[in-house]
């Protein structure tokens, strides 16, 4: 059975379901008690205009409605990094490394000591 669907179409639901499944996770991480759950959250966030601006070009066949989606591509992605929500993210997850280092760090030094 041949399934005569457009590659537009089906890029275009693929991004969909992606960015739903980005929804989700931004979701989960804002009701996370951890402090770096809320930094994911909002990184998760910040990667939505750029997946719009994608979905915009994908599914355009009309030149100026891809241009559209492409400067919101561009600014959606210049916009991540320069964003505070990667720096939070980063500072967060460098805590939490640290953390982790410190704890196991101490539990060696506690073995060697016995």
């Amino acid at each position: 059975m041949h399934v005569d669907i457009d590659i537009r179409v089906a890029f275009s639901a693929i991004f969909t379901f992606l960015m739903i499944a980005l929804c989700f996770c931004a979701v989960k991480g804002f009701r996370s008690n951890r402090k770096i759950g809320r930094a994911v959250g909002w990184l998760d966030l910040s990667l939505l205009p750029p997946m719009i601006g994608n979905i915009i070009i994908i599914g355009s066949s009309v030149e100026i409605r891809s241009l559209v989606g492409e400067y919101i591509f561009s600014l959606g992605m210049n916009g991540v990094p320069v964003s505070r929500n990667l720096r939070q993210y980063t500072l967060c997850w460098r805590q939490t490394l640290f953390r982790c280092w410190q704890t196991s760090f101490s539990v060696m030094l506690l073995t060697l000591n016995l």
